[in-house]
């Protein structure tokens, strides 16, 4: 698209300037509400747009929305906007310089709440592992001895509930143990698109059932240097989490495409998976604490118990991203990132 010769003062309206100011400073405008605002505010300015169509593809993130941070760097930056600028045009920049280290400061706090959770789950699960594994694993030893005399049908069925209940508390334990401090993953060259198809393969005889149609838009090939089974566990929980939001049956579609996406350290090509389902969507509550172990927020039949907290960790250790987000119409998307 050809550039103009205006400067900014000339090419971005004071309505525009002001527009674009309400939107980055208001903390109330949620993501998916400053997404169409942002639409419509640049189809209504045509030298904005197309100020915005040369700095393509870094303007969208992850999820192919607006990326705010990344446009409020830019407006404080780039000579583009920044030569010749009008009072209206100061004020953004300044605006937009201020919220950028705000967005900035919100990171490394995450971070570091972040850190200091998985500390505290790892002290929590160390203590469980060690006052709770012997007496379970005790528990399972004596109705299995007890099981092998009993004649009784009733009562083996109820030895053999207790042996299962008590190895399945061993499994949570081990599981947060997991979470807590995840092992060192084993990457070797792997074929994502193939390990997204063989789990679809493997999904469908649980899912047509319940009703539940599957579908999938997937590269040919995608060849990455990741631990398989790590993120084959990622990806199994967020179908499941889909699957599980839908007792009534519905849909849930998985595709995959490379991405450049604008990072800290400049652009980047990830390969993108999303899982989108038809189920009931998420509060702003239970998107917030959706990734905590065991969160207690149960919405919609959703599993929020620790197979999205396994998944983001696993994810993480590829120096990848896990998001999960309401969809545009219904349902959920939840959003792994991959760096390619």
């Amino acid at each position: 698209m050809p550039r103009t010769s205006a400067k900014p003062s000339q090419c971005f309206s004071k309505t525009t300037c002001d527009r674009l100011l309400q939107l980055i400073i208001d903390p109330t405008v949620a993501p998916s509400q400053l997404h169409d605002q942002l639409e419509t505010l640049v189809s209504s300015d045509g030298e904005f747009e197309q100020w915005l169509a040369t700095k393509s593809p870094g303007i969208l993130d992850a999820a192919g929305e607006f990326h705010l941070p990344w446009l409020a760097s830019h407006l404080s930056s780039d000579p583009d906007w920044t030569a010749g600028e009008s009072h209206e045009a100061t004020t953004l920049r300044k605006a937009a310089t201020l919220v950028d280290r705000v967005h900035q400061l919100e990171k490394r706090f995450d971070a570091t709440l972040q850190a200091q959770k998985n500390q505290a789950v790892y002290n929590l699960a160390y203590g469980l592992s060690h006052e709770l594994n012997n007496p379970l694993a005790n528990i399972a030893t004596r109705a299995s001895v007890l099981s092998k005399g009993e004649t009784n049908a009733n009562r083996c069925q109820m030895l053999q509930s207790i042996m299962e209940n008590a190895m399945r508390g061993c499994e949570m334990l081990g599981d947060l143990m997991l979470v807590a401090r995840p092992p060192h993953v084993q990457v070797e060259p792997t074929d994502v698109a193939a390990l997204v198809r063989d789990i679809v393969t493997q999904v469908m005889p649980w899912a047509e059932p319940r009703d539940i149609t599957v579908e999938s838009a997937l590269p040919d090939e995608a060849l990455l240097a990741i631990d398989p089974v790590a993120i084959r566990e990622a990806i199994w929980a967020l179908v499941r989490n889909g699957m599980e939001a839908m007792p009534d049956g519905g849909k849930v579609s998985i595709k995959a495409i490379y991405r450049d996406i604008v990072g800290a350290s400049g652009t980047q090509q990830h390969f993108v998976i999303e899982i989108a389902d038809t189920g009931a969507g998420l509060s702003d509550e239970a998107l917030a604490n959706c990734f905590d172990p065991y969160y207690c927020g149960r919405e919609a039949g959703r599993g929020l118990g620790l197979g999205l907290t396994k998944a983001q960790r696993f994810v993480e250790l590829h120096g990848g991203q896990v998001t999960l987000a309401n969809g545009k119409a219904q349902g959920c998307v939840a959003t792994i990132l991959l760096p390619a």
